[in-house]
């Protein structure tokens, strides 16, 4: 029995040991990692998904002039871009076509007409993928 509580007392000192040794390791190195993980989680950004759903809300008759996506965090970006549009009943859907697909912080900055008679807007907004 006094060797039994001998090997417990045995491990539970080790295990103390370990967990504090296990710690300072984590306190150690957590730059590193957390700098490590940021880079694999933007290389593992889905910019397939991304341009296609930002494809997939544009009507028929819209095309995106300029984009400007920025990478605020690990699973967000911020995204500024310009859209052509025939009228404003098609910048209309295509603002609702990105609510549907969930983009966030929809906000239409500024208006133009073209010399073809396009609407132009500069449009900004938050994109977010799941991770």
């Amino acid at each position: 029995m006094a060797n039994t509580l001998q090997k417990i007392r045995i491990a539970q000192r080790k295990e103390k040991e370990f967990t504090e040794r296990s710690k300072q390791a984590i306190e150690k190195y957590k730059e590193r990692i957390d700098l490590v993980n940021r880079i694999i989680l933007r290389k593992s950004f889905s910019w397939v998904k991304f341009l296609a759903d930002l494809e997939n809300s544009l009507p028929d008759s819209s095309y995106i002039i300029s984009l400007a996506p920025k990478l605020i965090e690990d699973s967000r970006m911020e995204v500024r871009f310009k859209v052509a549009s025939q009228n404003l009943n098609m910048l209309l859907e295509l603002i609702n076509n990105l609510k549907a697909l969930e983009f966030k912080g929809i906000r239409v900055e500024s208006e133009t007409k073209n010399k073809k008679g396009f609407l132009i807007s500069a449009i900004s907004l938050n994109y977010e993928r799941n991770i």
